[in-house]
């Protein structure tokens, strides 16, 4: 069961990939392409100002080009993490940096456990 379909046809005018038929009475309410992009838009460059303000507080990134770091700002992805619950684990493959945006995170390994603690602003991968 899915909750939506066609976002990708309106957001760049290609053909429809199905065919959509009412299985019972439907109330819908419609969207049209130029507010759904516009809306998409918005949002997508709020994201990217409020990103890259927090991106400009981390000193590794000082040097970093603004049009490379508003690359990065676009491809962040937010990770809500509870507490007591890992992140990374020792000895797993490296495929992810991370920016501690809110909140506290514990490194340790099992030679030295615990090491320090990293605060907002501060990243590891």
């Amino acid at each position: 069961q899915g909750d939506g379909f066609g976002e990708l046809g309106l957001m760049y005018g290609t053909y429809r990939a199905a065919t959509i038929t009412a299985v019972t009475e439907v109330t819908c309410w419609v969207l049209d392409r130029e507010s759904y992009r516009g809306i998409l838009l918005n949002a997508t460059i709020k994201k990217r100002d409020r990103y890259m303000e927090f991106l400009d507080k981390i000193p590794m990134l000082k040097s970093v080009e603004p049009y490379e770091k508003a690359r990065i700002a676009d491809v962040l992805e937010p990770l809500e993490v509870r507490a007591g619950d890992e992140i990374m684990k020792e000895g797993t493959e490296g495929d992810s940096f991370y920016f501690i945006e809110s909140g506290e995170v514990q490194v340790s390994n099992k030679k030295a456990g615990n090491i320090c603690v990293l605060k907002t602003g501060e990243y590891f991968g």
